[in-house]
């Protein structure tokens, strides 16, 4: 039926729809302007949109592809959009940076919104940049408890019961995570020894800990009666070679030098900056175990 409408209105069907960036037509308009654009035109291009979208400051967006600053902006670029990483211009990310800025003109035909071969452009109505015009998406970390639970609320756990978490990244970074239990004690959670890469990849769900996995590394269970808490920190670059040595101690193990997680995210901004890194912390109760009298203390959690 949508294929009849099309051809009563004389355009192509699938033009009828919302566009389809994997149609044979866009692809080929769009490989069509890829090589209309020659290297500068690429290079240009990719600049606007990658500080567009938060990759790039605002003052780097003059820097030569070559640069090891643009290459890892590029790279972390094609690592959010599935792209294979290679730090140089493609068609690939030529057509994730660009598609969304094709609209369909008045004919019917595909038409440039913001740009042209050789960068962006101005339209009469808007002083700001084409391709600036869809703003960046936020960077941030969304770190949720995966235990069920009753809609907006969050009931104490209980003593020894296991506990699980997520993070995921709105853009590909380096993610740290630490849990801080009811005396104070805080230990580092991610990376640690079966999954020792700090790098993610952006919307991707990191499980904490691992549930899905025979050998997980670590149980996270409720530990005394009191409030815990995870923080997770995403960071631009690999910041942690970079802490202090009081900081850098092996997974699970407890960290001397700082008292509260709040301590410990500052010594990471001090370290990253407040602009290379965001955070998120979700915090929970522990209500004591009922039953059979007091029985032993629980163990701090996590337990290796």
């Amino acid at each position: 039926m949508i294929e009849l409408v099309g051809k009563w209105a004389r355009i192509p069907y699938w033009q009828c729809l919302t566009l389809d960036q994997s149609h044979p037509q866009f692809q080929r308009q769009m490989h069509e302007w890829y090589l209309e654009s020659g290297a500068g035109g690429q290079s240009q291009l990719l600049r606007s949109a990658l500080t567009t979208r938060g990759y790039l400051q605002p003052t780097q967006g003059d820097l030569p592809m070559s640069d090891p600053v643009m290459r890892e902006a590029l790279a972390r670029f094609q690592a959010d959009r599935g792209i294979p990483v290679s730090g140089r211009v493609d068609f690939q990310t030529y057509e994730a940076a660009l598609g969304n800025f094709v609209a369909l003109s008045e004919d019917g035909s595909l038409a440039r919104v913001g740009w042209a071969t050789s960068g962006p452009q101005q339209s009469a109505d808007d002083q700001r940049p084409g391709l600036a015009v869809a703003a960046a998406a936020p960077w941030a970390i969304d770190l949720q408890i995966e235990n069920p639970q009753p809609v907006g609320q969050r009931p104490a756990f209980t003593e020894g019961e296991q506990i699980f978490l997520s993070a995921t990244v709105s853009r590909a970074s380096h993610l740290y995570c630490y849990f801080g239990d009811s005396s104070g004690s805080i230990m580092r959670l991610l990376p640690n020894m079966l999954q020792p890469h700090s790098l993610v990849s952006a919307n991707q769900a990191i499980r904490i800990p691992d549930w899905m996995a025979p050998n997980p590394g670590f149980i996270l269970d409720a530990g005394r009666p009191g409030s815990e808490a995870v923080m997770c920190l995403a960071t631009a670059e690999d910041v942690y070679p970079k802490l202090p040595a009081e900081l850098q101690v092996p997974p699970l193990a407890p960290l001397r030098s700082v008292r509260t997680l709040d301590e410990l995210r500052q010594r990471f901004a001090e370290t990253a900056g407040q602009q290379g890194m965001v955070s998120q912390t979700v915090q929970w109760s522990v209500a004591p175990r009922q039953g059979n009298g007091a029985g032993p203390a629980a163990a701090p959690a996590p337990q290796r």
